[in-house]
């Protein structure tokens, strides 16, 4: 279990590092700037925060599904599986504008809409989940 909630976090770069906590199954970062600035430039930080940590089974107190980290990987790599070259290159700092228009075309946030592959696989995913189908990434 990591809890870095209430802590001033304001950009998804700063989460990188958890990439390389393997063993991480438990994550809080709720109550940090970033997620009420997500929030207000239009993206959802679940599924940037599901590409990181994968194994993650419970992200700010609810349970992760696989179907959203399966969604997650196939949003952020390459048809080869790798990250992608554009999120790459907005991961390095001074690129936050740059990161944030990336992540709002990805995983926007629209408030009583799924998408079809995210409803269909979970019934009980939440209503402000609107990421694009994995055919359309």
């Amino acid at each position: 279990l990591l809890s870095i909630r209430r802590n001033k976090i304001t950009h998804c770069q700063e989460f990188t590092f958890l990439a390389s906590l393997t063993h991480l199954r438990q994550l809080n970062v709720s109550g940090n700037p970033f997620a009420s600035t997500t929030a207000k430039l239009g993206y959802d930080y679940v599924p940037f925060l599901l590409f990181l940590v994968p194994r993650v089974s419970v992200l700010d107190d609810e349970q992760t599904k696989q179907s959203h980290v399966r969604l997650a990987q196939r949003l952020f790599t390459d048809t080869s599986g790798n990250l992608s070259d554009r999120l790459l290159e907005l991961l390095k700092r001074g690129n936050e504008a740059q990161l944030a228009g990336y992540l709002r075309s990805l995983c926007p946030i629209q408030l009583h809409s799924t998408t079809a592959a995210v409803a269909s696989a979970d019934e009980s995913a939440p209503s402000r989940q609107a990421w694009p189908t994995a055919e359309a990434v």
